[in-house]
């Protein structure tokens, strides 16, 4: 069990008006940011040991998928991957694969498989694809919390914080989880790319919606996730 360190701020989340619980629930989300760095450095450290064994590249490649490439999918669910995710993502793949250094840019080790290569998985629209899932599969919480955040913060925050729509303190690390999920399920609205993403899975998942109604006897786990990668994967 994680234990969360009240930092001495700890009075203005009090003056916010939230109750004890969700204080220690605002104090996690403050922390997620520290917590998804931790996740990132397991990430690397795992693509450094596949590397390090060198073991067959159809192997690194499953294994990279397995077991370096799952450990980012939890926290990915409720926060934005960092900025640099793709500098890292480039460094591992570097590592388990064994190439010259930029001899091939991302999109290149992507796609192998098109060249009858190993299939690597994107970090990003793995990290993406996980949180739209999360949007999806948690609507009615996170609308709950969501509705909550936004009293909260039209009652106790700042005329600033007002004027800039903010739902949060500007000492927080990341985002609200509620509000990172609203974001993920209108599309990333400010993202062509990713809004034309998730509007093609919303119409798969549609079209797989109504052929499972037509075919009672299809009662198949619901494949947002799956169908999100692969939509967000073509737009990089």
């Amino acid at each position: 069990m994680m234990v969360w360190r009240v930092p001495s701020s700890s009075q203005r989340i009090h003056n916010l008006g939230l109750s004890s619980h969700s204080n220690r629930t605002a104090w996690r989300v403050a922390s997620e940011n520290w917590w998804q760095k931790k996740q990132i450095q397991k990430y690397s450290s795992r693509s450094y040991l596949i590397g390090k064994a060198h073991p067959p590249t159809s192997l690194s490649c499953y294994l990279y998928n397995v077991q370096a490439i799952s450990v980012l999918q939890y926290v990915a669910q409720f926060t934005d991957p960092p900025e640099d995710i793709l500098a890292i993502e480039q460094v591992a793949l570097h590592r388990v694969l064994h190439f010259a250094t930029n001899a091939l840019p991302k999109s290149g080790y992507l796609n192998l498989a098109l060249l009858g290569g190993p299939s690597v998985r994107s970090v990003y629209a793995t990290m993406r694809a996980a949180m739209f899932a999360a949007s999806d599969r948690f609507k009615i919480s996170w609308q709950l919390w969501l509705s909550q955040l936004e009293r909260t913060a039209a009652e106790h925050s700042t005329c600033n914080e007002v004027a800039q729509h903010k739902l949060s303190p500007s000492f927080w690390d990341t985002l609200p989880i509620a509000a990172s999920l609203q974001v993920a399920s209108a599309g990333w609205p400010e993202d062509r790319v990713l809004e034309g993403a998730v509007l093609e899975t919303r119409h798969e998942l549609q079209d797989l919606a109504n052929s499972s109604r037509c075919s009672p006897a299809s009662k198949a786990k619901s494949p947002t996730q799956r169908v999100a990668y692969k939509h967000i994967f073509s737009k990089l």
